[in-house]
């Protein structure tokens, strides 16, 4: 991890305040400009014409550029040029807006030749170094910043600029030597001892950096900080027992340290000690040294590896949990939180970290999926639909969305809400076959429900058009065919069809055998649907009823009463003449 040091502070500070200085000065060189050009005229001795016209162009050339309007000012101030072709405020009003359009080649020739026409205006100076600096051209860069200081020896913080110079020149023991003048005006400080690391480690003397923060140290002895930048170094130079040796030392002064606790946690990766990293990895967590940023990335990154290391998965729980202390309110952890609990088994869990996400403003859709699926399980339907028609009114083009809604409609029996979601919904499935499928096959079972048989039988139609060998849809059509008692050679076809392809599915055979009954075939009828008792751990209510059924047609009356009372007992609904079966022994449909 990088350390950010306030080690610039200083220089953002002057270049800020010399910002502000060339604003300060600009307007002053405007009024001036304006009495007294410096060109190769005396504005005195210019024509009215030539004064108005000059004014003028001035005056709306600052005000387009105040306004933004940058090309336009570039003309203007261009009008002033044809007036007066040497006016050094004019040629840095030009550079400035050149250097704001990156047009830099002509930003350095209107810088130099306003120089040239006023070398004794710094601030001109103070612009062409910024152009060189920024053109990368630091040799001339340092000759304007040692002009500048030989007209301002007292500005101590242009000794900062122009280290920076010479470090970029790759000229760094001069760059040291401008620092020391800084030192012996302003005593040693963090900031300038940080300026002195940078150039020790550009120029690859890491020995230099580390004398450099054991000097502040001893400057500075209670400055936590410090310490860090010496850890830091000793990490970089691959010292790392002593760095060890540092955090240790701060942390015995201080247990809460965190970002001691986060360095040592990265050190002891490195060596290979598991167990020590992670202890320092959740002391790091406990506190606020790492943003949640930074918290969330560390976590990701264990996240990733829980399909192949068991342990991340452990770590990533505690690293969450931790976070969630201090963070309560962070989408991002409730997000993983929930992926834990949903990889754990703890559906619970993961619904209600996926709930907080959500709640606390995830704009994600597969969370909304998770909430979904995660209550169709546990048969929280009205939660299903309340996340239902919220995905349908963030994401209207997510045709999942609308199938949950569709399927939940129908098992809270609102067969003509679930028609409306599925309908408008399968509009918005593309190049997906599977999912068009459970479309039309939702459609068509909402349909049947209704008792429109014809829709029904349509959309089961279009469902077997794209997935011709989709056992459960085949199944489905040829069970509704065989309740109608219609077409029921059709319906023994997909049926056939659909055992072949699962032969073992309870409810399969089941069908096959209610068909065999419609057919009249009662002792086949009976065999088919004994099979699907066998095959059946727990039997359905239907599926003892039928066998029930097939055995009282095939005249065993006393063997179908016994399948009958079966039936009360098992799970699902019977027909409504279960009981009045029972109770005559005779057959009613």
């Amino acid at each position: 991890m990088t350390i950010v040091h306030s080690s610039n502070i200083l220089k953002f500070k002057t270049l800020i305040s010399l910002a502000c200085l060339v604003l300060f000065l600009v307007a002053c060189k405007t009024k001036k400009a304006v009495q007294e050009p410096v060109g190769l005229s005396k504005y005195s001795e210019w024509t009215d014409y030539e004064r108005k016209s000059f004014d003028t162009a001035f005056f709306n050339a600052q005000k387009e550029k105040q306004n933004g309007n940058v090309e336009k000012a570039i003309d203007l101030f261009s009008q002033c040029l044809t007036i007066d072709s040497k006016n050094a405020p004019v040629m840095f009003e030009l550079s400035q807006l050149y250097v704001n359009t990156n047009q830099l080649s002509q930003a350095l020739f209107y810088a130099k030749n306003a120089v040239e026409l006023d070398e004794s205006n710094i601030w001109y100076k103070y612009l062409l170094a910024n152009i060189y600096k920024v053109n990368g051209d630091f040799g001339k860069e340092i000759d304007v910043l040692k002009q500048i200081l030989s007209e301002k020896p007292r500005a101590v913080e242009l000794n900062f600029s122009l280290a920076e110079a010479y470090l970029k020149n790759k000229e760094y023991q001069k760059a040291l030597g401008q620092l020391d003048l800084v030192e012996k005006s302003l005593g040693l400080s963090p900031e300038l001892s940080v300026q002195r690391q940078k150039i020790h480690i550009q120029k690859g003397d890491l020995e230099g950096a580390v004398a450099e923060v054991k000097r502040l140290i001893k400057e500075f002895p209670d400055d936590k900080e410090t310490y860090h930048m010496l850890g830091n170094l000793l990490t970089v130079n691959s010292e790392l027992e002593k760095a060890v040796e540092v955090y240790n030392d701060l942390l015995a002064k201080d247990p809460t340290d965190g970002k001691a606790h986060f360095y040592l946690f990265e050190i002891y990766k490195k060596l290979g000690e598991e167990e020590k990293s992670r202890a320092h990895l959740e002391e790091a967590f406990s506190g606020n040294f790492l943003s949640i940023e930074e918290k969330m990335k560390i976590v990701f990154g264990y996240y990733q590896l829980i399909e192949i290391d068991s342990v991340a998965l452990d770590l990533t729980n505690d690293l969450v949990k931790k976070s969630l202390e201090l963070h309560p309110k962070e989408k991002g952890l409730h997000a993983i939180a929930g992926d834990i609990g949903l990889k754990e088994g703890d559906t619970l869990l993961a619904i209600n970290h996926y709930e907080k996400a959500y709640e606390n403003g995830l704009d994600d859709f597969n969370v909304l999926i998770q909430l979904m699926n995660l209550n169709f399980e546990l048969s929280n339907y009205e939660s299903v639909k309340k996340y239902a028609e919220e995905g349908v009114e963030k994401y209207p083009f997510q045709a999942i969305s609308y199938l949950y809604g569709g399927t939940v409609m129908s098992l809270l029996e609102d067969y003509q809400g679930a028609i409306d979601y599925l309908e408008k919904g399968s509009g918005y499935v593309f190049n997906n076959p599977e999912l068009q499928v459970q479309f039309y096959s939702s459609l068509g079972d909402a349909f049947h429900k209704l008792e429109k048989h014809k829709e029904s039988d349509s959309y089961y139609d279009k469902a077997l058009v794209q997935k011709p060998d989709n056992a459960l849809v085949l199944n489905n059509y040829a069970y509704y065919l065989s309740l109608r008692n219609e077409d029921l050679e059709k319906a023994e076809q997909m049926i056939l069809k659909a055992l072949v392809l699962e032969p073992e599915s309870s409810s399969y055979l089941d069908t096959y055998g209610w068909i065999l009954f419609q057919q009249k075939k009662y002792d086949s009828a009976a065999e088919w649907i004994k099979k699907a008792i066998d095959v059946d751990e727990n039997p359905s209510a239907e599926v003892y009823e039928h066998y029930g059924d097939a055995l009282f047609k095939s005249g065993k009356i006393d063997e179908a009463l016994k399948y009958w009372k079966l039936a009360v007992e098992a799970p699902g609904e019977a027909s409504e003449f279960l009981n009045k079966k029972i109770s005559t022994k005779r057959f009613y449909e």
